[in-house]
């Protein structure tokens, strides 16, 4: 049999960071506005040249 080495871990100490609930949300929103003015420049691109189809 094979002689088995000795491992040694060392467990890094995990910083416990507190979520910001208004932190959070603020960026949920943004996200949200970003998908809502990507949408309306879609749409607005897409009425410029209304008889070609896509």
């Amino acid at each position: 049999m094979r002689k088995r080495q000795n491992v040694n871990f060392h467990l890094l100490p995990i910083k416990e960071e507190s979520i910001s609930i208004p932190k959070e949300v603020a960026r949920y929103l943004l996200d949200i506005s970003k998908l809502i003015i990507g949408g309306a420049v879609i749409t607005a691109a897409l009425d410029i040249f209304p008889d070609k189809e896509i």
